[in-house]
């Protein structure tokens, strides 16, 4: 299955603090981090639609990826989702919820 995300790249000069304002500001906006299909990833299921935030330290940067995961209603296709980029208005509540939390993240990290 191709995976729809929206990735941003920023720039991190100290990974270590930035690690520490991340998982802060994923803490404070309710996004709990889960093992995802070996994944690690940051879930907030305030709403129907999941919001979803990974990210990544890679040379001098930070790579995060947002994405929203919606279920179908059939209880026999419980299991299987679909990922949704950030952008569109279908799921609008988890998308804006993701991209103020990347937001916040991009202000906050040095």
């Amino acid at each position: 299955m191709a995976l729809s995300r929206t990735n941003y790249v920023f720039k991190s000069t100290d990974d270590v603090k930035n690690e520490v304002l991340i998982k802060k500001i994923l803490n404070n906006d309710e996004f709990e981090q889960i093992d995802d299909n070996g994944e690690s990833i940051y879930l907030n299921t305030r709403f129907d639609a999941h919001a979803c935030i990974k990210y990544e330290f890679s040379g001098d940067g930070i790579k995060i990826e947002g994405w929203v995961k919606t279920f179908p209603l059939a209880p026999i296709n419980r299991k299987k989702f679909k990922e949704h980029e950030l952008k569109g208005f279908s799921a609008g509540a988890p998308k804006k919820l993701c991209r103020k939390t990347i937001e916040r993240i991009e202000k906050s990290i040095v």
